[in-house]
């Protein structure tokens, strides 16, 4: 039996937060899979070690402590992206990003203008061809000029 599905409602079964019938239908699934059991017996085994465990006291200012500390943290966590923005713009840095820079507008102009050049040589050397012949085209060019020289002779 697949208990995957009932796993993640061991501990609302431990904490008695289930409803009748869920409860009912883990139960059942409980005393049929020897793993989910398991889990169960395991998991049941380790809260109880847990709140056997002595309580530990804390000192009365231990949340204000701990808040400040986080604040702290905080402040210290946005001074480094403010300290890191400024480091950027500094003059010892502003070499390296224009040249960077510099080095990217390079290579994508370097790309766009090889494509467009393949792109037009190629249409340019299939234009001017010698070797390529379409006699369709041939044909038109020769009624073309017969038309020509009919209308030519008809307006003499």
């Amino acid at each position: 039996m697949d208990c995957e599905n009932y796993k993640d409602k061991i501990l609302l079964y431990i904490d008695n937060e289930l409803n009748q019938s869920d409860k009912k239908e883990f139960e059942y699934h409980l005393e049929k899979d020897s793993e989910l059991k398991k889990e169960y017996s395991e998991l049941k085994m380790t809260i109880k070690a847990l709140s056997d465990l002595p309580k530990a006291e804390a000192h009365s200012d231990f949340m204000i402590s701990l808040n400040k500390k986080i604040d702290a943290y905080e402040l210290n966590q946005e001074k480094g992206l403010s300290k890191f923005i400024e480091n950027i713009f500094k003059v010892n840095y502003i070499p390296r990003f224009s040249l960077a820079a510099m080095s990217f507008v390079f290579v994508f102009s370097l790309f766009y203008f090889w494509d467009s050049n393949a792109i037009n040589s190629s249409s340019l050397i299939l234009s001017n061809s010698s070797t390529i012949v379409d006699e369709d085209s041939i044909n038109n060019e020769v009624a073309d000029l017969d038309s020509l020289e009919e209308y030519l002779d008809t307006n003499k």
